[in-house]
């Protein structure tokens, strides 16, 4: 038709408003064979960065040291003793608590995590994916002949991975 139609089909809410940050035709994004433009909407929206916590890394401890000084903490602690009411229960128990967690402040070491750490990757990971993609350049090697062994060894390798 060679007619252009710009309908101003945008619509936001008051809460969001003053967060729109540009909105525009852009007539170099028209799709073929059409007659109106693409509108474009750039929105700022707030986001707050998540710090992670620093935790006790239990992967590299010593537990020889470890348990030298739970032993010690241990036999500071009052000598033992049949409980016969709840408080007991309670106090005992807040004893040896308080002692694991003296132990594990004085021998365990803090991690701090980077944010875009993934937490779930262990050191064995990292050795089946070098294994996996050792394989997997054998494998493609070998792939004109579909009954090498290397295709079962990869096969078993990646659902082990």
């Amino acid at each position: 038709t060679k007619l252009y139609s710009r309908p101003d089909n945008v619509w936001c809410s008051e809460g969001l408003a003053p967060l729109v940050v540009r909105c525009d035709v852009d007539s170099y994004l028209q799709p073929p064979f059409t007659d109106h433009f693409p509108i474009i909407t750039i929105v700022e929206l707030p986001q707050e960065r998540v710090v992670p916590t620093p935790s006790f890394n239990f992967r590299k401890a010593d537990w020889a040291e470890f348990t030298l000084d739970l032993t010690e903490n241990v036999i500071a602690m009052p000598e033992p003793r049949p409980l016969g009411t709840s408080e007991e229960i309670q106090d005992a128990a807040a004893a040896l608590t308080q002692a694991l967690q003296e132990s594990i402040r004085a021998t365990i070491a803090l991690n701090k995590p980077c944010p875009h750490s993934r937490r779930w990757w262990s050191p064995e990971l990292d050795i089946l994916r070098r294994e996996v993609n050792q394989m997997s350049r054998v494998v493609f090697r070998n792939r004109a002949v579909p009954l090498h062994h290397s295709h079962a060894e990869h096969r078993q390798l990646s659902n082990a991975y």
